[in-house]
C-alpha cells in the first residue's frame, strides 16, 4: 500500500469523521511529505465531487490540524419574485451522492 492510500485509508474509515495530523505522522513507515499526498488526493476527489476539508485549532499554544473527506455540496441560489412588492430569495443545496465507502444492509456498496 502506498502512501496516498494509508492516507486514503485513514480518512475513509469512519467516513466523514476527522483525522487528526498527528495520525497521518505515526504511520508506519512514515508519511514523506504528506502535504503532497493530501493535494495529490483532493485532485482525485475533486474529480467525483468530494473534498478534503482542512481545520486548524489552537490547543495548549499549539496548532492542531485535522483532515476529513466529505461530500461537496452545490449551494444554488434562486430569486424569484416580485412577491408583495418584493424579491424572495431561496437558497438549497444539492448533495453530491453516498460517501465513498458507504455500504447498505447486505454490504455492498451503494
Amino acid at each position: 500500500m502506498n502512501q496516498k492510500d494509508r492516507i486514503r485509508q485513514l480518512l475513509t474509515s469512519p467516513p466523514g469523521e476527522w483525522v487528526i495530523l498527528p495520525r497521518i505522522l505515526d504511520l508506519r513507515p512514515r508519511i514523506a511529505q504528506y502535504n503532497t499526498r493530501i493535494y495529490e488526493l483532493r485532485a482525485e476527489y475533486e474529480k467525483i465531487d468530494m473534498v478534503i476539508e482542512e481545520k486548524g485549532n489552537w490547543i495548549n499554544g499549539e496548532q492542531q490540524t485535522r483532515y476529513r473527506l466529505v461530500s461537496k455540496q452545490k449551494e444554488k441560489q434562486l430569486t424569484l419574485g416580485p412577491a408583495n412588492g418584493k424579491n424572495v430569495n431561496l437558497q438549497f443545496s444539492i448533495q453530491a451522492g453516498p460517501a465513498l465507502n458507504e455500504r447498505g444492509e447486505d454490504g455492498k456498496r451503494i
